[in-house]
């Protein structure tokens, strides 16, 4: 049984090799399996996309090329393109603490009481 998504994580990326694969496993430590991270590269000419496809976890979703777009859109593609009811940015330099999601999460249920 497939369940809703509950959390997306967006990464626009950018000749981003030398970090994309830990960013990718420290996300992937903390994601259940119905979880999603939507990964739109910005026409890297590095090896950027063929690692992020070589991590082979179907919680990873790389969109399809498109036209340059800059950093903000590049963000607002993979923004447009998720599909679960929280979604957390990610930098292509960034990698997720151990907490994160979950005192996350806490905030925004504290917030919405």
């Amino acid at each position: 049984m497939n369940l809703p998504i509950r959390i997306s994580v967006v990464l626009a990326s950018y000749n981003g090799e030398k970090y994309i694969e830990d960013q990718l496993k420290s996300w992937m430590e903390y994601l259940g399996d119905d979880d999603e991270i939507v990964v739109s590269d910005d026409g890297s000419s590095d090896s950027t996309r063929d690692l992020v496809l070589a991590m082979g976890d179907t919680r990873i979703r790389l969109l399809p090329d498109g036209p340059r777009l800059g950093y903000q859109r590049n963000f607002e593609r993979a923004i447009a393109s998720a599909r679960g009811e929280y979604i957390f940015f990610s930098d292509q330099d960034d990698i997720c603490l151990p907490a994160r999601i979950e005192q996350s999460l806490k905030a925004l249920k504290n917030c919405a009481r």
